[in-house]
């Protein structure tokens, strides 16, 4: 990636909403913006970033390059590609001063519909430290769908998606995740599927809670499904090695319609995984 310099994109200007910011750098993701491998520097640099944005030492200055900041209406910052320079790197926004421990991972923000609003949701609601959505489709180097995938980068351990996801965790480990996915569901299948993803995190605990918010069917990996789990995710795999917890949820198409259509319903999901906030180890 071409160097983009170090300033805020939108430094003197009205700050803009974080929804028009991701949007802005997602666009066209679906289709027309290549997935370049990033090289092992430009994942250092990210992975740095974000570790200095998580003790909340960064400043508004240093952008890995290839990238720019742009600051929202509130106290988040957005690193985001340069418009001239997109490579499929992602977006990735950190709240700045108080925020809970979590981080919300929307990895599939295209494959899997509008799990990009409920990612919104759920950032706003749980007042999370950092949202990291992807900018391109999970097959845009793959166009046969041949996996693995490298812009599939809930499944790369090389992608700058997943240095974000790191350095965020290295910057602070007490940080929980959860990453938010949809699935085609079966006959059969619940609306809802919930797993630790072989973490510390107990789903069974959470079940329940969603089940009564959503009134929806909801069942936990692997006790009462064994299937989409998440526990071979790059992500997953990097929390369980650190001791840490993480929610892998898996929402059927039909309700993550409904989720789409309704933001009391979305806000009730939030509010169901406020556990996660309130149940967080001491640092």
């Amino acid at each position: 990636m071409a160097c983009g310099g170090s300033r805020v994109v939108n430094a003197g200007q009205e700050p803009r909403t974080i929804r028009e910011l991701v949007r802005e750098a997602r666009d066209g993701g679906a289709r027309n913006v290549p997935y370049v491998i990033p090289s092992p520097t430009l994942l250092a640099r990210v992975r740095a970033w974000a570790a200095e944005s998580a003790r909340g030492t960064i400043g508004n200055a240093h952008a890995p390059p290839g990238f720019t900041l742009a600051r929202t209406e509130g106290s988040t910052i957005v690193l985001m590609e340069d418009a001239a320079h997109r490579q499929g790197g992602g977006v990735y926004a950190v709240r700045r001063g108080h925020a809970a421990p979590l981080i919300i991972e929307v990895p599939h923000s295209f494959s899997d519909v509008h799990t990009l609003r409920i990612g919104f949701t759920l950032f706003d609601r749980l007042s999370a430290r950092a949202l990291l959505v992807s900018s391109v489709h999970r097959y845009a180097a793959c166009p046969d769908r041949a996996k693995p995938c490298p812009s599939d980068v809930a499944h790369n351990e090389e992608s700058l998606f997943h240095a974000a996801h790191a350095g965020l965790l290295d910057g602070d480990p007490s940080l929980a995740v959860i990453a938010v996915h949809g699935f085609a569901a079966r006959d059969g299948d619940p609306a809802v599927i919930v797993s630790g993803a072989g973490t510390l995190l107990d789903p069974t605990e959470i079940a329940p809670v969603l089940h009564e918010a959503l009134d929806a069917p909801v069942a936990t990996f692997p006790t009462q499904i064994r299937r989409l789990g998440g526990q071979r995710g790059a992500q997953a795999r990097d929390v369980a090695a650190r001791g840490g917890r993480l929610l892998h949820l898996e929402i059927a198409r039909d309700l993550r319609n409904s989720l789409a259509q309704e933001r009391s319903l979305r806000v009730r999901l939030a509010d169901a995984l406020q556990s996660l906030v309130t149940d967080a180890p001491a640092p």
